[in-house]
């Protein structure tokens, strides 16, 4: 990985497994960025909220409510929110 994008990932907070992680899922650091700062460190947990259509905020609300992915798609479902 070249210096540069070693910065950008220690940047966000990411330490070199975790950056390389989202790396090899296609993630630059301007993409993890906004899932980092929501509290998401694993780019295969960020990869299923988002196929889910979750956006970073959402998801971390769910989250950090104890929903899982499963339980938050299917109560969005029926028309339920977080706050």
């Amino acid at each position: 990985m070249p210096d540069h994008e070693a910065s950008a990932w220690q940047g966000i907070g990411l330490n070199p497994l975790e950056a390389s992680e989202f790396r090899r899922n296609g993630f630059t650091p301007y993409d993890a960025k906004p899932w980092v700062q929501y509290g998401f460190r694993s780019a295969h947990m960020v990869i299923e909220w988002h196929q889910a259509r979750f956006t970073p905020l959402e998801a971390s609300k769910w989250k950090g409510k104890g929903f899982t992915l499963n339980e938050a798609v299917e109560y969005r479902s029926k028309g339920l929110t977080v706050k």
